[in-house]
C-alpha cells in the first residue's frame, strides 16, 4: 500500500529526481513531523541526523551574528529541503530551523539512507542527483542575497 506522503513528495524536487519505487523506499525510512509557529526544528550547533522535506508552511533558517544575535538568513516553502548537510556531514547544524508557518515535514534518517544508498546504486544514483540540484539551487539563492546585502544604495 503506498503511503499518503507519496503524491506530495511526487510534486517536490524529489518527485523530478525519484523514481514512484524509490520514494517508496525513502519514505519507508522517513516519519511525519508538524510544526507551530514559533518552535524550533532544531538549532545552531545542535546534532540532527535526519533531513527534511517540507511539504506545507514556511521556516526561517537563523544564525547567530556575534553582536546581532540570531539573524535571519532565509525563509523556505513547500518543496525545500531543510537540513541537507546530516546527508553529507556529521549531523551538526550551521544554523537553527523556526517554524514560521505552519509547517507539515517528511523527516528521513540520514543513516538509513546512506545504507541504502551503500546497497542500492540506483537509488544512491536518483538521489545524489537530487541533492546536488536541491544544494545548486540553495547555492543560487545565497549568491542572490549576497547581491542584495552588498548592493549600493540608491
Amino acid at each position: 500500500m503506498q503511503s499518503p506522503w507519496h503524491d506530495r513528495l511526487q510534486q517536490t524536487i524529489i518527485g523530478d529526481f525519484l523514481s514512484a519505487e524509490n520514494i517508496a523506499i525513502l519514505l519507508s525510512h522517513s516519519r511525519f513531523v508538524e510544526l507551530r509557529p514559533g518552535q524550533y526544528l532544531f538549532r545552531e550547533g545542535q546534532e540532527n541526523h535526519n533531513f527534511f522535506v517540507l511539504l506545507e508552511g514556511q521556516l526561517d533558517l537563523t544564525m547567530i551574528v556575534p553582536g546581532r544575535g540570531p539573524t535571519r538568513i532565509l525563509t523556505l516553502g513547500p518543496g525545500e529541503l531543510v537540513a541537507w548537510s546530516a546527508v553529507l556531514g556529521e549531523g551538526i547544524m550551521t544554523s537553527s530551523a523556526i517554524c514560521v508557518e505552519h509547517a507539515q515535514l517528511i523527516a528521513v534518517d540520514c543513516k538509513s539512507i546512506l545504507d541504502e544508498i551503500a546497497s542500492d546504486s540506483g537509488f544512491g544514483c536518483e538521489f545524489m542527483k537530487m541533492m546536488a540540484t536541491a544544494l545548486a539551487k540553495r547555492l543560487l539563492a545565497t549568491r542572490l542575497q549576497m547581491l542584495d546585502l552588498f548592493a549600493p544604495n540608491t
